[in-house]
């Protein structure tokens, strides 16, 4: 993920202490350069995917026995890294019951909860692409999303429904369908080389579309991979941080609060579905939830006017950072 003038900030709390500026993040319009495996700085295998180092951790979690650690801590339950697997894998399996195969566009409208992460992994075990949506999206951009990117089909939840009533694209409900869901063998799915996606085409996400219409970001395998894994070191994220989740997937630097996270084998707390935390409410849920990690714009930090004790890394980005909320949150 490269070429974007978007820049991050790291402000750690425990040493060693430093505020900088990582390699940018965000994605931009038009085909990427190719990564060159091998290359200066670049930390991706040729034909690597998302998916790949995500089974490649719990697999190595398993090893260890740490697979039971917590992935996901979401509507008061904890959901290990195999239990994430797991779904991932018999959802994968129904998403493929459903006629999606390698290469598909796979719309998301979900709201933040297992099955959002659930989902993710399902479409990218498929070799598919994830085009995700939010709830707050207009009938007329959804539509406008869904045509442009070629969207075989829409996987959301039955809260949705009205949303979606009238498109005519297969819809996978995976709440109401998990009774099906739960019928699937968990092991993952063998993807032979035949079949895998004509492109290594990750995720399509798209701008605000506030001077006309949303334009489609592409990210590739290639570029995603290398940026976790780079991110993570960067950041400093590893396993046993907590890290909140509050971002809309459907907003380019959840994938700082969501795959960087993951990837690293830390858990994941999103904020409850729907829900929208600002200031003292937002303190509390952190504090509750004893986040140690925080991925927000500076405007919604400055809202935060009481102490996080546990809190050791702050992401901020989007805009400028002033000064002032550097010093605040910045300790030795």
């Amino acid at each position: 993920r490269n070429g974007s003038n978007t820049r991050r900030q790291v402000i750690r709390r425990q040493p060693p202490a430093t505020i900088g500026s990582p390699a940018p993040a965000g994605g931009y319009p038009g085909p990427a350069p190719a990564l060159e495996p091998g290359a200066a700085g670049i930390r991706w295998s040729k034909g690597e995917r998302l998916e790949d180092l995500f089974e490649n951790l719990c697999d190595t979690l398993a090893l260890s026995g740490e697979d039971t650690a917590p992935a996901v801590i979401a509507g008061g339950r904890k959901y290990s890294f195999r239990d994430l697997d797991n779904r991932a894998n018999q959802t994968a399996r129904h998403l493929q019951q459903k006629g999606i195969k390698p290469g598909d566009r796979v719309a998301l409208l979900l709201d933040r909860s297992f099955d959002t992460y659930v989902a993710l992994l399902a479409v990218q075990k498929l070799h598919a692409a994830y085009v995700p949506l939010d709830r707050s999206f207009p009938s007329d951009r959804i539509s406008f999303i869904l045509e442009d990117a070629g969207v075989r089909a829409i996987v959301s939840q039955a809260e949705f429904a009205h949303k979606l009533s009238g498109l005519q694209y297969t819809k996978v409900f995976i709440d109401d369908e998990a009774w099906q869901i739960d019928g699937h063998s968990t092991e993952r799915l063998k993807s032979p080389k035949s079949k895998r996606a004509p492109d290594q085409l990750s995720y399509i996400i798209y701008t605000s579309g506030t001077t006309g219409n949303p334009k489609g970001v592409a990210i590739d395998h290639a570029s995603i991979c290398n940026f976790v894994r780079v991110a993570a070191d960067t950041y400093g994220i590893r396993k046993g941080d907590r890290v909140y989740q509050g971002m809309t997937i459907a907003f380019d630097f959840s994938v700082e609060e969501l795959w960087v996270p993951l990837m690293a084998g830390a858990t994941l707390v999103p904020a409850g579905a729907g829900s929208t935390l600002v200031g003292e409410e937002l303190a509390d849920y952190l504090r509750d939830n004893r986040i140690t990690v925080l991925c927000c714009v500076p405007t919604l930090l400055a809202t935060i006017e009481s102490d996080l004790p546990d809190l050791r890394i702050l992401l901020v980005s989007g805009e400028s950072c002033p000064h002032n909320l550097v010093e605040r949150w910045y300790r030795k």
